[in-house]
Formats: structure tokens, C-alpha cells, sequence
């Protein structure tokens, strides 16, 4: 089903987290005039009973969806805005996807939880796997945090999915009057960080990015604040978001299965569980048998 409007989809639990994520959502749809989708997807039962307890406890599985979904609506309702309710059953990120291909989505919306490795281990992959497959940019709001967009934070990165980013960066601040930081990540491993020569060589790398990165911001009008730090990337990010309250991060996303699997899917929710404000993580391109990327921005 195509729409005209943009649309965002903002996938909850039963969390209290979950509560600010569809209450931002609603804000950011007004100022973008976008229609709002918001789903739920109660996990498929797997305990060992027989088939009349299964259903009983499915049935209780349900309820603490079904009540978000009512109240998401119902407040929705009191400030005079209308949204789309979705309960599904299944895995929660394929079922997410397959709503946003239904409804034409040009956003995501997903809340983050500030986790311990262990813990993200244990609850699997749900938001790697979104970022992942998803046809369209994905916005993460960490838990305490809330969409804004005065203080924008670019990963500068020499790559397709770095340029991606910035063009994306750009494109917000060009409607929000944003001040736009860009930051180059310099990741030297241990073992070489005493050898002056690769050390001077990737600063010299990291100039050059930072350079060519305000080059291309000028030639939108844009002017930016450039940095560069030494450590893996989702630290740089999320330390110097928090030092310099910046209210977005952005950085752009391959949609390569094997890329994600390795190290972007790993880095994102590394850099949600750390981050003190909302991640976009901007998709480029289209996907073999998926839909064309959208940008709601």
C-alpha cells in the first residue's frame, strides 16, 4: 500500500521506555507532518505444555502488547492526533520489517536500552537485525533522551556509507538551522600505537577526511566544528556527544549482510547502550528484493 504522506513507525514493548519512544514519535511526526504507524510484536510462546496452556499463556503474552497499543492510541487520541495501531506475533524484527514494507515507511523508530554486553547477548540481535534489513533510515532514542536536532554529530568516515551519512546530516540541519560537528574516529590498534609512522600517517588521513568533510558542508552553506579522537568509534561518538551535548548522532550504515554481522551491526548497539542521545543510522541505496530507500528528512 502506497501513501503520499510520509510515514514513521515507531515499534514499542510493554517497557516504560518504551512510553517516551511513541510520545517523541508523535512529536517529530507533527513538525514533519508524517502519519504515524505504531506496532508491537508479542514473541511466539515457546514453553513445553500442552496445547491448551500454550494458548492461555499466549493469550497473557499478548496483553501487556495489546495495552501499550491502546494506550499509545488513546493518548494520541487526547492531543487531537490520529495514529495507526499494529499487533503482530513472531520474531519482533522480522515482524517490524515486514510492517514498514506494508506501510511504506520512511522512518523507523526504535527505543535504546542501556545494556551490559551480556545482557545484549542474551536478548539477541532484535535492533542489529532492523538496521540491518531495513529499506529505510532507522532512528534509536536511548532511554532518557529525547529528539532534537540544534547539535547534530557527523561520523566522518572515507567511505560510501560515511558520505551517505553526512547527506543526510546536512539535509536535517538545512531544516533545523542545526550546528552541524563533524568527528573523524582514530582507531589504532595497541600493538602499533607506539610506531610514530602509522600514528602520523592516520592523523594525517583523519585532516584530509575533515577537510574534504567541511569542503562539501560549505558548498552547502553549512559551516561545521571538526574534531578527531583516538579510540574505536562508537566511544569517540557517544564521549563526545555527551562532553559537547550534542542531540543527534548520525552515521551512515551499509546494507551488506556480512559488513553488519562483523562490525556494524555490533557497533550500533554498542554506541546505543553508551550514548547519551538519539542515533540515526541512515541507509544508502536499495536492497535486492526491497523496497527503494526513503528519506523522511
Amino acid at each position: 500500500m502506497k501513501h503520499s504522506t510520509k510515514t514513521i513507525l515507531a515499534a514499542i514493548d510493554n517497557s516504560e521506555a518504551s512510553r517516551s519512544v511513541f510520545k517523541e514519535t508523535l512529536v517529530l511526526a507533527s513538525t514533519l507532518r508524517a502519519r504515524v504507524v505504531i506496532v508491537a510484536v508479542t514473541p511466539n510462546y515457546e514453553g513445553n505444555m500442552n496445547r491448551f496452556c500454550i494458548e492461555d499463556a499466549q493469550k497473557k503474552f499478548d496483553e501487556p502488547f495489546q495495552k501499550i497499543l491502546k494506550e499509545a492510541f488513546d493518548y494520541a487520541n487526547s492531543l487531537g492526533l490520529s495514529l495507526k495501531t499494529v499487533h503482530r506475533k513472531g520474531k519482533p524484527s522480522d515482524e517490524i520489517l515486514e510492517v514498514a514494507l506494508e506501510e511504506s515507511v520512511s522512518l523507523i523508530v526504535l527505543g535504546g536500552k542501556r545494556k551490559l554486553q551480556f545482557e545484549r547477548m542474551l536478548l539477541g540481535r532484535i535492533l542489529a537485525e532492523i538496521v540491518t534489513n531495513s529499506s529505510c533510515d532507522v532512528l534509536v532514542i536511548p532511554e532518557g533522551s529525547e529528539i532534537r536536532f540544534s547539535n547534530i554529530l557527523v561520523d566522518v568516515a572515507e567511505s560510501e556509507q560515511g558520505i551517505i551519512g553526512e547527506i543526510r546530516a546536512f539535509d536535517i540541519a538545512e531544516s533545523y538551522g542545526s550546528q552541524v560537528h563533524g568527528l573523524y574516529s582514530v582507531n589504532i590498534p595497541a600493538e602499533r600505537s607506539l610506531r610514530y609512522g602509522v600514528a602520523r600517517e592516520a592523523e594525517e588521513k583523519a585532516t584530509a577526511a575533515l577537510e574534504a568533510f567541511s569542503s562539501r558542508a560549505e558548498l552547502r552553506g553549512i559551516s561545521v566544528i571538526n574534531s578527531m579522537d583516538y579510540n574505536i568509534p562508537e566511544h569517540c561518538l557517544a564521549n563526545y556527544a555527551k562532553a559537547r551535548h550534542m542531540d543527534l548522532i548520525v552515521l551512515g550504515v551499509r546494507t551488506e549482510q556480512a559488513f553488519i554481522e562483523i562490525f556494524g551491526g555490533s557497533t550500533i548497539e554498542r554506541l546505543v547502550s553508551i550514548s547519551s542521545c538519539p542515533i540515526l543510522a541512515v541507509k544508502n541505496g536499495e536492497r535486492q528484493g526491497r523496497a527503494s530507500v526513503t528519506a523522511i528528512f
